[in-house]
């Protein structure tokens, strides 16, 4: 009787090289092999500097970087402006009145806050998106 090549065996299942192929040659259901995701990049900005509110404040990221300063101008108090630190750019704008509206410059038009900036259904946090990215914004309490 000529020696059995277990190599040329296809019901030899440890002759195989591991590979991720479906078992039983596809007559069962496997998960098929998913590419590499990404998790989500997160960018957490803080709000300091509080004087004597959040009206007029600095807007720093986790290394303590001021990226935005916001203002309210006693002369003006409707308005509140968001302004880049790095060149002092007027980039946003809040109108107190009884329907807050917002406006960003080269991204969301004028409109009602509440259209842009969505609260959700329990009222921990708003969302929005700006420039195609998500925004998140949330009260840190400490815990």
């Amino acid at each position: 009787m000529p020696p059995v090549h277990t190599h040329l065996n296809p019901f030899d299942w440890s002759s195989h090289p591991s590979s991720s192929a479906p078992s039983v040659f596809g007559a069962l259901p496997y998960p098929s092999p998913t590419r590499a995701t990404h998790a989500p990049q997160l960018t957490a900005f803080y709000l300091t500097a509080l004087n004597p509110t959040v009206l007029n404040c600095a807007v720093v990221d986790a290394r303590a970087r001021v990226h935005y300063a916001v203002s309210t101008d006693g002369a003006m108090p409707g308005y509140t402006v968001v302004k880049r630190a790095r060149d002092q750019k007027s980039v946003a704008l809040v109108e107190w009145q009884a329907h807050p509206r917002v406006e960003v410059r080269g991204a969301v038009a004028k409109q009602e806050t509440r259209d842009w900036l969505r609260l959700s259904s329990d009222q921990t946090c708003a969302s929005s998106f700006l420039w195609g990215v998500g925004l998140m914004l949330r009260a840190d309490t400490g815990r």
